[in-house]
């Protein structure tokens, strides 16, 4: 494509379809530097946020506290189910990063995009066989995942993540694709959070595998 004669070549251009500017630029990135930043989180402000008093500070700091120590404590299937997942493994050593997981402050911190920005350079790394990147992108989701307090409030930034993920990767016979995996075993360890969600119940009617990938991982939650 650079050195001979094809179109591409003549013209001094190449297109590649199917891919925002936000995620070319990360995949740029990598190929330079052997990582890539993700989006950044939004805040969202509003009058009640501003007049949160002291007492509604404490309230979200215990609770917090409350999914964290949930999170870390085996205790239920859930609990197990959420240390099993914290303790996976999505990315070879050689290809870790040293990348620092943010863990979000707040239930108005919206991490939407930046689940997104990692979904969406490994769809791009999936479509282009970039094994090294895809697996790249598997890794700083996980650990993002991992970092998340799930807030009530916040269950609309994963559902939107589980969304982008069952629309733009494939189905493939036999064996389910690496972030649909990451993403249903998220969903599994928080189904009660999540179930009640509008845009998690619209991905599960849809003419797609998830609600059959979410009961097998359910059961396997129970074991």
């Amino acid at each position: 494509m650079i050195c001979g004669k094809m179109q591409e070549c003549l013209e001094g251009v190449a297109t590649i379809e199917d891919v925002d500017a936000e995620t070319f630029t990360r995949v740029c990135e990598y190929m330079y530097t052997g990582d890539y930043n993700a989006a950044e989180h939004a805040v969202f402000l509003n009058r009640d946020a501003e007049k949160e008093d002291l007492g509604d500070k404490m309230f979200h700091k215990a609770k917090h506290m409350a999914y964290t120590a949930n999170f870390t404590s085996p205790r239920g299937p859930s609990a197990y189910a959420r240390k099993a997942f914290e303790n996976r493994v999505w990315a070879r050593e050689s290809m870790k990063s040293n990348s620092i997981y943010r863990r979000n402050a707040g239930p108005s911190e919206d991490y939407s995009e930046v689940f997104l920005s990692h979904a969406q350079v490994y769809v791009f790394a999936d479509k282009y066989d970039i094994s090294a990147l895809r697996s790249l992108a598997l890794h700083h989701l996980h650990k993002t995942l991992v970092s998340f307090t799930l807030y009530p409030e916040g269950v609309c930034n994963v559902a939107k993540l589980f969304r982008y993920v069952y629309h733009h990767t494939a189905e493939r016979d036999g064996k389910m694709d690496e972030l649909r995996a990451l993403v249903i075993e998220y969903a599994a360890c928080y189904i009660e959070d999540m179930v009640a969600n509008e845009v998690f119940q619209e991905v599960l009617r849809a003419e797609n595998s998830a609600s059959v990938d979410l009961i097998v991982m359910l059961l396997g939650r129970l074991k």
